[in-house]
């Protein structure tokens, strides 16, 4: 048994390992493609069955200090804000760009729940939105590419939780525009900029590097 395995999978006793991987497998059934692939994103409400889907998901963790909402502005993709207090006054705020990190002051983590393309070229058994698990991997679209990342953030802060450990206040974001360019990101950070805060420091997990200023990770994008 390794670390991680003594330290902190006994702080995961409170999730049901099975809800969670129904509850992925459910998410991976929505065929919620990104609307630069999708004309009717606007009046097919897959987008929005997913954002519901996290935030049921979210609210039945119960973690302490917890609060989500979704926002549904019209004409935009929607997103979902979850708010955790922290376990400890004046807290700085991090931001995380998709996974997860146990820091000492503020997270912020970031994901997306719209889908590329569902393409073509699955094995027999498989499909973009047919979530199968074999072995240890879990295949469908949304299975990585982001929509791991709001179970993994809250399962980490659960586990934190159920071991007693201090954790900064938590903000997380999840978007549903990102696979196409991420559009409506601006406007809700800028919407949301008084709950979400000032980062002091964010991590992008996806290109591992961190940044100490905000506008420095928008201008990897271009913004």
């Amino acid at each position: 048994m390794n670390i991680f395995e003594k330290s902190f999978l006994p702080g995961l006793s409170g999730i049901n390992t099975f809800d969670f991987q129904w509850k992925c497998k459910e998410f991976i059934a929505i065929p919620n493609t990104s609307r630069l692939y999708d004309k009717e994103w606007e009046t097919n409400g897959l987008l929005i069955k997913a954002a519901n889907h996290l935030v049921q998901w979210t609210e039945d963790q119960k973690l302490k200090g917890c609060k989500v909402e979704l926002f549904n502005e019209p004409t935009r993709t929607p997103m979902v804000l979850v708010e955790v207090d922290g376990t400890h006054a004046n807290a700085e705020t991090f931001l995380f760009y998709g996974l997860f990190y146990i820091v000492e002051k503020t997270n912020k983590f970031k994901g997306h729940l719209d889908k590329q393309p569902h393409m073509v070229g699955w094995r027999e058994g498989l499909g973009a939105a047919k979530p199968v698990i074999e072995g240890d991997k879990l295949y469908g679209r949304g299975s990585s590419d982001d929509g791991y990342s709001l179970f993994a953030a809250i399962a980490t802060i659960k586990a934190c939780q159920g071991l007693g450990l201090p954790h900064p206040r938590c903000v997380i974001t999840i978007e549903a525009d990102e696979e196409s360019d991420s559009k409506d990101l601006p406007y809700y950070y800028d919407l949301l900029k008084d709950r979400i805060g000032t980062p002091t420091t964010m991590v992008l997990i996806l290109l591992l590097l961190i940044v100490n200023h905000p506008q420095d990770l928008f201008g990897l994008w271009g913004w």
